[in-house]
């Protein structure tokens, strides 16, 4: 018997499985350059709408605008080999930074080269099964990011009174994201 999935029996048939926030795959960039079992931490895309107001007497009527795509937020794991810290100084250089040595330099970053090091950014929500190699029938779900770049890099912290890793954290800014249910 299938479970009733909006009455009560939803809790209590043990086919209910809800997405779990530890069971994910993150593929970013090229894949060699930042391998995913140093990213500890992801936020998943959201989106924002903005609104406007119209005024009318002693009423106020509002009406949707624009969708503006929030940035994601990932945190790394900064291990000695490889070094997440020299990937990031990479992948700024590709982007089209030069250090400010060079008075004659005429170049800047675009956005062609910016996201050209992150080009592929997908987010994979895994099933029951917690398969790491993400067989698409283990994949229940998939964020993808279209033109992704990223925005800030923070280093971490570090502190005598600390044991903890070093984590690099990261706001990847996208144009918009495609979400893909495979339940």
């Amino acid at each position: 018997m299938a479970p009733d999935v909006g009455g009560e029996k939803f809790w209590a048939s043990p086919q209910a499985e809800p997405k779990r926030a530890y069971r994910w795959l993150l593929h970013f960039g090229d894949g060699l350059s930042v391998p995913q079992w140093i990213v500890t931490k992801v936020s998943q895309p959201g989106f924002e709408i903005s609104e406007h107001e119209h005024k009318y007497l002693n009423h106020s009527f509002f009406y949707p605008g624009r969708v503006t795509w929030n940035e994601v937020s990932l945190t790394l794991v900064d291990p000695l080999n490889p070094d997440a810290t020299s990937i990031m100084r990479e992948m700024l250089f590709e982007s089209g930074y030069l250090l400010p040595t060079d008075p004659n330099v005429q170049d800047t970053i675009s956005k062609a080269r910016a996201t050209s090091r992150v080009n592929k950014f997908s987010l994979k929500l895994l099933g029951p099964k917690g398969d790491p190699e993400g067989s698409t029938g283990n994949i229940v779900g998939e964020w993808n990011l279209h033109n992704p770049w990223i925005k800030k890099v923070d280093f971490g912290e570090l502190s005598y009174d600390s044991d903890e890793l070093v984590n690099l954290t990261l706001s990847v800014r996208y144009d918009w994201a495609v979400y893909r249910s495979y339940t």
